[in-house]
């Protein structure tokens, strides 16, 4: 047990007001051993004896100071003239050097700073104030978020410490800083599973959007559920379930944690999953994804969900579209055809009949009837031999029709065309009627006439 423990202990139980270790060397308490080095000791008391406990310090020879901020603390001289405005005091030693205080113009009132590095002497101690009522402990950001005060205090060789579910919880608003993280991971390894139960359900309260601790796993659906079957796909990557929500025929993603590109078309549900999981027993991995190891898990057995929002189609922006369809651009006639039609690709407007349908309006071929096998950007990508240069835009038919889009006429004499070929010359930078057809099946497409 770290010397400084047992110190401040002996320092404070004749102080007549109750009282526990609390931040990092209440996970040390826990887990009975020495894991990291600690920027201060802590302990957690109640509000009631807050002028009992200024007062013993004072009587100590302690100067006795409260947090006020911003930086900012204010010196206590008198218990009846207080700021209160935060719920931490912190007590310092003559010799202290963990602590600098700038003084203001403002009387007894002081910039802070401190030093995380480290204390080695018990020059220093900081007390959280925390509320208790009827036989329960308070969390301090949400009464409403609380431990019976049997779970909350306990005990190693008779000094009390606060339960480490609630120290993490209050660790939890500041992961990213230095042990915090460390000691989560520590403490959860030694935790009961009454005690990650109570931490997991604390933390979805306090961050309904999910929280780093909770190790969200995330489902994304057209359904209303609160409910998740057997077998059903969940992910730890909450904008893959957010793509997956819209039920996109084509997803690709660049690397894990990057840019997902896909071609949903239909608003759906965002869901996390609702209680603790743990990997092999209640999920395991996809046997049969496409995707990263560790991406895609299915479930075991039915599991709670909790809806988190709604989710709404995306756009599928042109450079999107021409890097997830590794279009390459030859020119600005090429790129002109692109952006005029890719919107209609099944893949992006998710409406098969979409393409058909304009480029039969534009050169009058009738393509009811038939499906569309092909619209490619790339030139041709069959064995099919165009009549010029590679098109723009190659269309094919499962009936045999194909189309070649150029953005400028060919240079020469025109080719004669197969019954079942059709050239179009697309001169225009958008879709307009100012069409006109011939009969050796030449479409021109040029711009309005003003």
């Amino acid at each position: 047990m770290n010397h400084l423990i047992r110190e401040a202990d002996e320092l404070l139980k004749n102080g007549g007001f109750q009282y526990a270790v609390c931040g990092g060397f209440a996970i040390e308490l826990f887990l009975d051993k020495t894991v990291r080095n600690h920027g201060d000791i802590d302990i957690s008391a109640f509000w009631d004896e807050r002028d009992k406990i200024i007062l013993y310090m004072q009587s100590l020879g302690w100067s006795v100071y409260e947090l006020c901020g911003g930086g900012m603390a204010h010196y206590i001289t008198d218990v009846s003239n207080q700021l209160k405005t935060k719920r931490n005091i912190f007590c310092m030693t003559n010799d202290c050097s963990i602590v600098s205080l700038t003084p203001t113009n403002e009387a007894d009132m002081f910039v802070v700073d401190f030093d995380h590095n480290g204390q080695e002497h018990l020059t220093f101690i900081e007390f959280l104030f925390n509320n208790a009522e009827n036989g329960r402990f308070l969390y301090a950001r949400n009464h409403a978020v609380f431990l019976p005060l049997a779970r909350a205090i306990l005990s190693r060789d008779g000094i009390q410490y606060l339960a480490p579910e609630m120290v993490l919880l209050y660790k939890s608003t500041d992961t990213e800083r230095d042990g915090y993280q460390f000691d989560y991971d520590a403490a959860m390894e030694m935790m009961s599973d009454e005690q990650k139960k109570w931490l997991h359900d604390a933390l979805t309260v306090m961050n309904p959007a999910g929280h780093k601790w909770l190790t969200n796993w995330y489902h994304g659906s057209l359904l209303e559920l609160t409910e998740l079957s057997v077998g059903s796909t969940i992910t730890r990557w909450r904008e893959l379930a957010e793509a997956f929500s819209h039920k996109p025929p084509m997803l690709a993603y660049d690397s894990v944690g990057g840019t997902i590109h896909h071609n949903g078309q239909q608003n759906g549900f965002l869901y996390i999953v609702d209680e603790p999981i743990a990997e092999d027993t209640d999920i395991y991995k996809h046997p049969r994804t496409t995707m990263d190891d560790g991406v895609e898990w299915l479930t075991k057995h039915p599991l709670r969900l909790r809806r988190i929002g709604e989710t709404r189609t995306p756009i599928l922006s042109f450079d999107e579209f021409v890097k997830l369809r590794n279009v390459e651009i030859r020119s600005k006639d090429h790129e002109r055809i692109v952006r005029m039609f890719f919107p209609y690709l099944t893949s992006i407007c998710g409406i098969p009949e979409a393409l058909s349908a304009i480029i039969g309006k534009i050169t009058g071929v009738d393509f009811s009837g038939t499906s569309i096998v092909t619209g490619c950007f790339n030139g041709i990508n069959d064995e099919s031999i165009a009549p010029y240069d590679s098109p723009d835009l190659y269309c094919k038919w499962d009936d045999g029709k194909r189309v070649y889009m150029y953005g400028t006429i060919v240079q020469g004499d025109l080719s004669v065309l197969k019954e079942d070929e059709h050239v179009l010359f697309a001169l225009s930078n958008k879709i307009t009627d100012n069409i006109e057809r011939t009969a050796d099946r030449h479409i021109y497409m040029r711009n309005d006439v003003e």
